[in-house]
């Protein structure tokens, strides 16, 4: 058990160090002040940054590390120049009115307090919804964003048609591995489970989902949950998993399986005595003794001679 936690503490290291490298390295963020702890693969940021899109990047930035099943991004934004909640409503509007990816920007409301951004309206379908919310975050003075904004298709689809079209997509997307993932639609709202390679698969599994016509929401996001597995090789000479297992290598002394397999009729051979083979303990010396033992046994059974020895040549 002490090496298992041993293991996970390990790669979760490992995980942590990368995703230090790719925020330092990165020269869209000041990771100056930036924490970050890792424990069962989840990925925990804490400390302060300049701007909200800051924040976000991180957050994306941790999206793709290998080995990263969960994100928890508590960064705090502390502004530098701080600008006053009219000037940053007037920007988000002006940001919204000017994407060409919102085709009814006149829908989308905007309400600004202490720097939060909360967006509310409607859309057709999640893109705009999403190209809203890009708007707000790339904003100077933001410290967070909150969409409210609905998603209103404008063509009613049924549950069944929905359903298949997503699990379609998730199919054909390369990027996605989506053998484990089992869909429910009701209403227009897609409930996923099940398991993908990876963090990064989720958002993109989302993705593919909100592409589809007809998709009202998400349920808690996207509920999916990354696998990702560490295999150790064996350690030489202090092996955990059952010495009757293929996988084991162990050759210390009274562990694991002989060095060679038993051949028809030799009553001891290798390390260890075949007819105790429970007693794994029987050290090398014991069966050489208990074989010259033998030996002896069988050349003072009257009646019988003595195995006459072959010379190198094959002659008696």
């Amino acid at each position: 058990m002490r090496r298992a936690v041993t293991e996970v503490t390990s790669v979760d290291q490992r995980v942590c160090q990368h995703v230090l490298e790719e925020l330092r390295h990165d020269i869209r963020i000041d990771s100056t002040n930036v924490g970050v702890d890792v424990h069962d693969g989840i990925v925990h940021l804490s400390g302060t940054v300049l701007s909200y899109a800051q924040k976000v990047i991180a957050g994306q930035i941790v999206q793709r590390i290998k080995g990263v099943v969960g994100i928890e991004n508590d960064l705090v934004v502390t502004v530098a120049q701080p600008c006053s909640d009219q000037e940053i409503q007037n920007t988000v509007e002006s940001n919204v009115f000017s994407d060409v990816r919102i085709a009814s920007p006149e829908k989308i409301k905007v309400v600004v307090a202490n720097g939060v951004v909360t967006l509310m309206g409607s859309v057709p379908n999640y893109y705009e919804k999403n190209a809203a919310e890009d708007d707000s975050w790339t904003t100077s003075g933001v410290v967070n964003v909150v969409n409210n904004i609905v998603a209103a298709p404008p063509v009613v689809r049924t549950d069944a048609q929905i359903s298949d079209e997503v699990r379609a997509a998730l199919a054909e997307d390369p990027v996605v591995n989506a053998v484990n993932v089992n869909l429910c639609v009701v209403r227009g709202m897609v409930y996923p489970r099940g398991t993908v390679p990876s963090y990064a698969q989720i958002q993109q599994a989302a993705s593919d989902a909100w592409g589809v016509a007809g998709v009202v929401d998400l349920v808690n996001g996207v509920p999916l949950t990354s696998t990702v597995t560490f295999v150790s090789a064996p350690v030489k000479g202090n092996c955990a998993a059952s010495h009757s297992s293929p996988a084991c290598r162990c050759r210390s002394r009274g562990r694991g399986p002989p060095r060679r397999p038993p051949s028809s009729g030799s009553a001891l051979y290798g390390r260890c005595c075949p007819r105790q083979p429970s007693n794994h303990r029987q050290t090398a010396s014991r069966c050489r003794r208990s074989r010259r033992s033998a030996s002896t046994e069988i050349q003072a059974r009257p009646g019988r001679s003595a195995p006459r020895r072959r010379s190198r040549s094959g002659t008696p």
